[in-house]
């Protein structure tokens, strides 16, 4: 895990967190809301503590359907009234395909007006039947 700065947080927006502070003094703990890098007092000694956030970001995964795979090896296939997608590459994140109407996946088809063999391209997601956005398995 990756150790990140709240205030540069790669473009996240961190608008309110809550955080358990223990007092060094007294050992008594309470909870922050509110802005990092402040200083608190105990509630129970009154003693100053100093609110130091260091937020960890897990490490980001790799995402095996961005990548392209061969045409016998596909991530997934979907077949329909003679037609067949093997999906070979995504270009967005599960969650980005959720978002947007327009994500598209690089798929080699067949269908029966294609002599048996496949045709390569990008294809809407929306567009191939029993295929939904962000669902990889």
């Amino acid at each position: 895990m990756e150790q990140v700065n709240w205030r540069t947080m790669k473009g996240q927006t961190v608008d309110y967190f809550e955080v358990q502070v223990v007092c060094p003094k007294c050992g008594g703990s309470t909870i922050h809301f509110g802005e990092p890098d402040t200083t608190e007092h105990c509630g129970l000694c009154g003693a100053a503590v100093r609110v130091d956030l260091t937020i960890r970001l897990a490490a980001p995964v790799a995402d095996p359907w961005r990548k392209q795979a061969p045409l016998d090896q596909p991530h997934k296939v979907f077949t329909s009234a003679g037609w067949e997608w093997r999906v070979l590459k995504a270009y967005a994140s599960p969650v980005g395909e959720r978002t947007n109407q327009y994500a598209r996946w690089l798929c080699a088809v067949k269908s029966p007006w294609t002599y048996d063999d496949f045709e390569w391209g990008d294809t809407y997601i929306r567009d191939i039947p029993g295929a939904v956005p962000g669902q990889r398995s």
